[in-house]
């Protein structure tokens, strides 16, 4: 963390409190936090505080990667749970099976060899 984004109001509270949640659940409510308190203060600052803004821009990009992350990671939790989720009886009775590619092709050649004999 710049020694810029230390001294400056409470947005630098917020940003920090978000970089260290280590709560996933309540991550995403941090970021909103400190992302709604840095641009009101992007919203307050004059042109001439270049230290300020370039911090509170660059603080918003790591709270952009940071919430990209989060969704990335619930992404991967979630279709890992899906992998490893072990069906119930009654979801593989209901289930209709694909046949694999190989067994299809051979299904299909038999079909056509079953047809060419009934009409020849």
């Amino acid at each position: 963390m710049s020694t810029a984004i230390a001294n400056y109001g409470d947005w630098d509270f917020l940003y920090a409190h978000a970089l260290l949640e280590p709560d996933g659940n309540r991550l995403l409510e941090r970021i909103g936090a400190a992302e709604t308190a840095i641009n009101e203060r992007l919203k307050a600052i004059t042109l001439r505080d270049n230290a300020e803004k370039s911090a509170l821009v660059d603080a918003l990009r790591a709270l952009q990667a940071l919430r990209s992350r989060r969704r990335r990671t619930a992404n991967l939790k979630r279709r890992l749970f899906h992998l490893t989720r072990v069906p119930r009886l009654s979801e593989l009775a209901s289930r209709e099976r694909p046949l694999a590619p190989g067994r299809q092709k051979i299904l299909n050649s038999q079909e056509r060899s079953r047809h060419w004999h009934e009409f020849n």
